[in-house]
């Protein structure tokens, strides 16, 4: 059979099991496409995002397997018909790279219930194996993740040194991403180019990315850099990588700006970040933000961006600094407070419809049942209120504080909603300044609160003891 007819063949019988709940089928489907040469997986996934393997997990950028046979998107609803395609996709995908025959066994195998864990944008993926596997490699590219020179030497065509795998990868970026210096020295060797158009697969991309400062030093001094300045995805991967000689060449030369919002977890050293803001004052402000976004709060990077003069009362994406570190959610956070007050956050600035002071209320439930939560929140409680939050001060629709604990709902004030307001909450907020009879549209909260929750209960009794009047 030839190759474009396995190939459509194979892409019949998926279409066709991926019609029925013919799950059980996929894997013959699959044995039988690997017996005619056809390894392509299928990719499915949320329509909106970037498709990959639902049965295979393959150790590439961004997860991509390195042939695709068919994809297909799908919505957030997943009724019947897309529950079948997607449990035959999985169920083709897992049979396929478990063949024996898988040209790329290197790269992809089957997904486990730890691998749903794993983040396919994950940057370390590149740098390890799927698993490991002996014989000779299948290609080229093979050859750079795990051959010897010999292998490299080998499997050199002319002209194709130069091109990209399935996942867009030239063999160079490969030899650079698993570490194969002995690869690396055949392929330049043999005239191999460590520039790309498209950056993303070009040696010098990933040399910066991974933090790989010998093979940077060895790879920008060849010819055919396709820029003059060091654009800023390169800019950011260097300080992605953290090697502190990679980012110290680029600086030094004409480059643009870092974009510190690009970054992935975990954020590099703070030595990076100090090299950075050297050249770079202006970051303080985008690396303060950074610093506290989930997951994993850096106090030393939020200490360093304050240092360097950012302004803890700028308001980004709706929610200030000291409003987004009041919650207590992350271990660090009331030492971020604490710095944060140190350096002149407003206690009382809105953000987000909100004040710091209350995003820390919510957070807290004092029903009996007081965990790591609820004592960050209580600690940041009481630093903002020593620290001047005023609780009388309205929401931005001028809802007493009172008023919008117990009617919350934006959009229906009359309508109570106090499921986490407890007696002991309540009291604290009294003592510490909350008015329990502000008015809103000359009414006071008790009226209401009696009418809907009744007289007696614990909600009303609560608020009469705390000097409640109707």
């Amino acid at each position: 059979m030839t190759g474009n007819a396995a190939l459509q063949g194979a892409l019949a019988r998926v279409e066709a099991g991926m019609r029925g709940d013919r799950a059980q089928q996929a894997h013959a489907d699959a044995e039988q496409a690997a017996r005619e040469g056809v390894f392509g997986l299928i990719e499915t996934g949320d329509a909106r995002f970037e498709l990959e393997p639902v049965g295979a997990i393959c150790f590439t950028p961004g997860g991509k397997g390195p042939l695709t046979l068919t994809s297909f998107g799908h919505g957030d609803a997943i009724g019947p018909e897309e529950a079948a395609q997607i449990g035959y996709a999985e169920a083709y995908d897992r049979a396929m790279v478990e063949q024996p025959n898988y040209p790329f066994r290197d790269l992809c195998r089957a997904r486990t219930d730890g691998d749903n864990k794993t983040r396919t944008d994950d940057l370390s993926l590149v740098t390890r194996p799927a698993r490991e596997v002996s014989g000779p490699p299948y290609d080229l590219f093979e050859a750079a993740r795990r051959g010897s020179a010999r292998e490299v030497r080998r499997l050199v065509r002319p002209g194709s040194i130069n091109s990209v795998d399935g996942v867009g990868m030239t063999a160079l970026a490969w030899a650079v991403a698993r570490k194969n210096q002995a690869a690396f020295d055949t392929l330049l060797s043999a005239g191999a180019v460590p520039w790309l158009e498209e950056p993303y697969g070009a040696a010098v991309y990933w040399a910066a990315t991974l933090g790989r400062g010998a093979m940077f030093e060895r790879l920008v001094k060849l010819p055919g850099r396709p820029f003059d300045k060091w654009p800023p995805l390169y800019m950011t991967m260097a300080v992605q990588g953290g090697d502190p000689s990679i980012l110290k060449h680029m600086i030094a030369e004409p480059h643009d700006v870092v974009r510190i919002e690009y970054l992935r977890r975990p954020l590099p050293e703070a030595t990076i970040f100090e090299l950075l803001l050297e050249r770079m004052p202006n970051l303080a402000q985008p690396l303060l933000f950074e610093a506290m976004n989930y997951p994993g709060d850096r106090p030393d990077l939020v200490r360093m961006a304050l240092a360097r003069g950012a302004n803890p009362n700028v308001v980004e994406q709706y929610e200030s600094p000291l409003a987004k570190a009041a919650k207590g959610i992350e271990p660090d956070s009331v030492e971020i407070v604490d710095m944060l007050l140190k350096a002149g956050a407003d206690p009382n600035m809105p953000s987000h419809r909100t004040r710091p002071v209350w995003e820390a209320v919510r957070m807290l439930k004092l029903d009996g049942r007081f965990d790591e939560f609820d004592g960050r929140a209580m600690a940041n409680f009481h630093r903002l209120v020593m620290a001047g939050a005023d609780l009388k001060l309205p929401d931005w629709q001028g809802l007493p504080p009172i008023w919008f604990l117990m009617f919350p709902y934006s959009y229906d004030h009359s309508k109570l909603d106090a499921s986490f307001i407890t007696p002991d909450l309540l009291e604290m907020l009294v003592q510490n300044g909350m008015d329990v009879n502000a008015e809103w549209n000359g009414k006071r909260v008790l009226g209401p609160v009696e009418a809907q929750a009744g007289r007696d209960s614990e909600l009303a009794q609560t608020l009469r003891r705390l000097g409640a009047r109707p």
